[in-house]
């Protein structure tokens, strides 16, 4: 019987950001707001851009830095989705 997956979003995929709407089928299931335990640097940059060639849009994509420790606690929200879901929001 395998576990039951959550998916932790501290960017574009939470509620009211540009693409949750795109996903919101993979989404449907919203568990809470959630925060970091620990403290990591989220990084968003000042100017939009893109690097792929095929992807008509710029964007200010915040990263978040596998840091432990240095940064603050980040804010997202925790939906229950399927192995499928997960693999819709890998495209992006």
């Amino acid at each position: 019987n395998l576990a039951t997956p959550y998916y932790y979003t501290y960017g574009s995929l939470k509620r009211g950001f540009p693409n949750h709407d795109d996903l919101a089928k993979h989404l449907m299931n919203f568990k809470g707001p959630a925060t970091t335990v620990k403290p990591y640097p989220l990084v968003i940059p000042h100017e939009p851009a893109c690097n792929n060639p095929n992807c008509p849009y710029l964007h200010q994509q915040a990263t978040l830095c596998n840091l432990e420790g240095k940064g603050v606690p980040v804010k997202g929200e925790v939906f229950e989705v399927t192995i499928e879901d997960i693999q819709k929001f890998d495209m992006l």
